[in-house]
């Protein structure tokens, strides 16, 4: 296995802190280990590798690829629920409600005085946008998605 010298020769210079960190936990090692002289310098390498792939990794921005073995129905289907439920949401407020308002009141008072206010505009609408934005944003990664599985 690789020593610690060649991996830092490899991709420059530790940082400070990434130094200060595998010290400590070389030495939290060793002390707890009775034959410190063979096994240091296996335990400094891979404590260095460790580092080094976290700081490759995170450097690169590489995304990791980790598969999702969740089989439960929501993380399946949160999607098409969320787009059921603002979809339910506007047949109400936009259709149901008013023309059940517009009825009630030509029944009980045979005039249409008011008309109906949508419950969801209230806010500014903010509703809708957050519906429209959390809707969007996972439409494009399920797009996303089925791309990446077809390269």
């Amino acid at each position: 296995m690789p020593k610690y010298d060649e991996y830092e020769d490899e991709i420059g210079p530790l940082s400070a802190a990434a130094r200060e960190s595998l010290s400590t936990r070389f030495e939290n090692i060793t002390t707890n280990t009775a034959n410190t002289s063979s096994i240091s310098n296996d335990v400094s390498a891979s404590l260095s590798a460790q580092a080094t792939a976290g700081a490759i990794t995170a450097a690169a921005g590489a995304e990791s690829q980790v598969e999702n073995t969740n089989t439960d129905w929501i993380n399946n289907r949160y999607r098409p629920a969320m787009g059921w439920v603002y979809m339910g949401i506007c047949i109400f407020d936009f259709i149901l409600a008013p023309i059940a308002w517009t009825a009630i009141q030509a029944i009980a008072h045979g005039s249409i005085a008011n008309q109906w206010a949508p419950l969801s505009l209230g806010g500014g609408g903010l509703l809708h946008v957050a519906f429209g934005a959390v809707i969007g944003i996972s439409a494009f990664g399920r797009t996303k998605e089925k791309i990446a599985g077809r390269a």
